[in-house]
């Protein structure tokens, strides 16, 4: 199998640990509004199976028997992780810079391929823009640039229909296999490099799964997906 032509990297989680800093940030933000709920990082991983967002809040709240703005509330969270994240900074993950520069070098095209809210898009890569710039980006997507959020394979299709890219060109970095799952339905080769937040969990069947970006696995994500979904044929 050739080296593929474009990277997508399809979540923010991919470029920097944010899980725990988004579990806090909710929680000040509850408390904004008077809402006695508090997302334990148990429970923060049982919802980071679930929407993202203003949905996620809209979906607990529902479940609580409660009514709020949940447009409002992850407002308020985003306040928050940015105050966060500018006390605390954020690092890059292991080898992520090393195979975005490795792939820039090469001629692929880089995508951010994620549905995360605009506002937090901004948090991530301003917090970032250091040592990752976003004119490295030949696209950045958001949840205003998909139809239907991950993990439906939307995003991917808009990036690859912007870009003028088939689905066998494009190498997916997803951090989560609800993620994954929208790269694989769109046709393309994945590779797992779980966050802190979904480390314990079991990928589909076949994808190649690391904790460090390497510029090799540019070719063996991709062998290896297309050796597992020929298998599954």
């Amino acid at each position: 199998m050739a080296e593929p032509t474009a990277l997508f990297l399809g979540s923010l989680a991919a470029l920097a640990e944010t899980g725990d800093l988004e579990r806090r940030a909710h929680n000040r933000a509850f408390a904004d509004f008077d809402l006695e709920w508090i997302w334990d990082p148990d429970a923060f991983v049982h919802l980071s199976r679930g929407p993202t967002g203003p949905r996620r809040i809209a979906h607990y709240a529902l479940d609580a028997g409660c009514r709020v703005d949940a447009r409002a509330v992850h407002a308020a969270a985003m306040g928050h992780l940015a105050d966060l994240v500018g006390r605390q900074g954020l690092a890059p993950r292991p080898g992520v810079l090393d195979t975005v520069r490795a792939a820039k070098d090469r001629g692929l095209a880089v995508v951010l391929a994620t549905t995360a809210e605009p506002d937090k898009v901004d948090v991530v890569l301003d917090a970032l823009d250091r040592v990752i710039d976003p004119e490295a980006f030949a696209w950045i997507g958001d949840a205003t640039r998909a139809a239907r959020p991950k993990p439906m394979p939307d995003i991917y299709f808009a990036a690859m229909g912007r870009l003028d890219l088939a689905p066998h060109q494009v190498l997916a970095v997803e951090t989560s296999p609800e993620d994954a799952a929208a790269a694989l339905d769109a046709g393309c080769a994945v590779l797992a490099f779980p966050d802190a937040v979904h480390v314990e969990r079991d990928f589909q069947a076949g994808v190649l799964t690391t904790d460090r970006l390497r510029p090799c696995l540019l070719e063996m994500g991709v062998e290896r997906s297309v050796r597992a979904r020929t298998a599954a044929e």
